[in-house]
């Protein structure tokens, strides 16, 4: 009777099958450290607010992201860039962007961007440009209204009408343009606006009851 129970007592002590087999486990499974978690998260970061079409990427269709996007393949279609849009490929379609740089770039489409846009000497645009600021050392062909600054470096070619508010050219650049400045514009707006309008009208005043009645007597 007494070894039996000691028996079953020893067996109660024993730990349960899947009591050892849990336990190593989870030890054996690897916990990301805090600087990987925090790697992780930047790295998501990044790709979601970055756009890279490659150079062996064709897209035949229109494109519009609202992220900073970079193109090195072809795009025949249209693009729409809510941020910045850097440009190493070719673009068959019309462009707008926050900011618009063209490294080796070459656009075919007219090119509307918020704030400014950037070319080097090996791009090219055949469209008509609308920008708050430009700096250009490629070729453009077609015309330009820029809001505030334009400033054509010495490797530039312009065919086509150049309107800004300040303009400088460095020596080497070819224009065939017609350049118009917006301040004087709107200084001859103005003037033209002041000699066209008449003077006001006076309101003639009715005579006192007194000066009618003098007149009246003669």
């Amino acid at each position: 009777m007494f070894r039996n129970r000691k028996k079953q007592e020893e067996l109660d002590d024993e730990p349960a099958f899947f009591e050892n087999v849990a336990e190593p486990a989870a030890e054996l499974i690897p916990q990301p450290k805090q600087e990987e978690v925090e790697k992780m998260e930047n790295k998501q970061t990044i790709s979601a607010e970055e756009s890279v079409l490659t150079e062996d990427v064709t897209v035949n269709g229109n494109l519009e992201c609202d992220c900073n996007l970079t193109i090195l393949g072809t795009v025949n279609g249209s693009v729409r860039c809510g941020r910045d849009l850097l440009v190493k490929g070719q673009i068959h379609g019309d462009v707008s962007a926050a900011n618009l740089e063209l490294r080796n770039g070459q656009i075919e489409g007219n090119v509307d961007c918020e704030n400014s846009l950037t070319m080097d000497r090996e791009c090219s645009i055949r469209g008509n440009i609308t920008a708050a600021e430009c700096l250009t050392d490629g070729q453009i062909y077609g015309n330009l209204t820029i809001a505030e600054d334009l400033h054509v470096q010495k490797n530039a070619w312009i065919e086509g009408d150049i309107t800004a508010k300040q303009f400088s050219v460095l020596q080497g650049a070819h224009l065939e343009s017609k350049i118009v400045m917006l301040q004087h514009l709107a200084e001859e707006e103005t003037e033209s606006v002041s000699a066209s309008t008449p003077p006001p009208r006076t309101k003639a005043q009715a005579p006192s009851p007194l000066q009618q009645s003098h007149c009246t007597s003669h």
